[in-house]
């Protein structure tokens, strides 16, 4: 019935998006993400080292999900949490 067809169209799309960002632009994007949270810290007075990671992933509608990870493991969904992580006092 239509619901088939409706979720072959959904899944078919969902691959689409996934194509649109191949992995050398997700890549590219981790990395712009870790340079720009490098030089947020260093706005504030602090520095990453360089055992910093990024992963990026791309969802439905193009929706992009960043996370850094500290050289010991520690994960972080943004660049303030981070930033507090290195004991800065933001908001």
């Amino acid at each position: 019935g239509n619901y088939a067809l409706t979720d072959h169209f959904k899944i078919r799309c969902r691959e689409e998006e996934k194509k649109a960002y191949s992995t050398v632009s997700i890549e590219k994007m981790c990395d712009e993400a870790l340079q720009k949270t490098r030089e947020y810290i260093e706005s504030l007075g602090g520095s990453l080292s360089g055992g910093w990671k990024c992963s990026c992933t791309v969802y439905r509608y193009g929706v992009v999900s960043i996370l850094y990870f500290s050289p010991n493991g520690a994960m972080f969904r943004s660049r303030k949490a981070v930033a507090r992580f290195l004991g800065f006092d933001v908001v």
